[in-house]
């Protein structure tokens, strides 16, 4: 399987280009929005005193170091609250078997997305975070007096661009970008921990809302693929990457169940 992801060199993207100016000339290359998503904005409008920053961090799913770029912020609504919104997941392909079977396991058809995998790659990666998040603060949290909440939120409806991504200096890496469709509802994950005098942890993980999705639109287009000078570029963490092929999912419904 990892010799057909090297052949992929030219799927088609189906959107138009974003383009933009970098720094080294007349170089069109793909801005990732790194704003909260409109499902987040509703939420925003009843917290306040929030401070938001971006952590980009490698969390190691299934043996396959996936490199996590997120956003976090903290805010009082009126109780305190933590939001995590991922943006981006990226993983090098030349990786020894663990990420091959991960990308496999995403990607069954490859290279078409199985957006139930993938929404269960999500899962795990939240779980990761919210895990050591509480961690960190667990003794703050004694059951059952205190609880601790972590939210992340998503569109009744999702797609995903899978982009391969090369650069001089560094391994050949495939990305995965989540978009929201419209129009769209919300759904809304939260995760309660507190911690008991024994030092077990107590998780609960409860998700509401949802609708449906049907004749909806993708928010932004992918990223599209080139090659030669003049093609569009991708910034990822202050590297830019040559967009090498792009694979665009369908706009899904994933505000269902997920067990836990």
């Amino acid at each position: 399987m990892l010799k057909k992801i090297y052949l992929i060199t030219t799927v088609v993207g189906i959107f138009l280009i974003i383009s933009s100016t970098n720094l080294f000339g007349q170089v069109p290359y793909y801005v990732i929005d790194t704003t909260f998503s409109p499902c987040y904005q509703l939420q925003f409008t009843e917290c306040n005193d929030c401070d938001s920053t971006i952590v980009t961090e490698t969390i190691l799913i299934e043996g396959c170091p996936c490199i996590v770029t997120y956003k976090i912020t903290n805010c009082n609504c009126p109780e305190p609250r933590t939001f995590v919104e991922i943006l981006y997941i990226r993983v090098n392909i030349n990786f020894p078997p663990p990420c091959v079977v991960l990308i496999n396991k995403v990607h069954p058809d490859f290279p078409e997305l199985n957006m139930d995998n993938y929404q269960n790659l999500m899962k795990d990666i939240y779980d990761d975070i919210f895990n050591r998040l509480f961690d960190a603060v667990s003794n703050n949290y004694p059951c059952p007096e205190m609880q601790k909440s972590f939210y992340y939120l998503e569109a009744t409806c999702k797609m995903v661009c899978t982009v391969g991504l090369s650069a001089p200096g560094q391994p050949d890496a495939l990305l995965w970008l989540p978009k929201y469709c419209t129009p769209t509802g919300c759904c809304t994950t939260e995760y309660q921990y507190c911690k008991n005098p024994d030092g077990s942890i107590v998780r609960s993980v409860i998700r509401t809302g949802g609708g449906v999705c049907e004749g909806t639109q993708p928010s932004e287009p992918c990223p599209i693929p080139g090659s030669g000078p003049t093609a569009q570029q991708i910034n990822i963490n202050g590297i830019y990457y040559n967009v090498t092929w792009v694979n665009a999912s369908e706009c899904t419904a994933v505000c269902i169940p997920i067990e836990w």
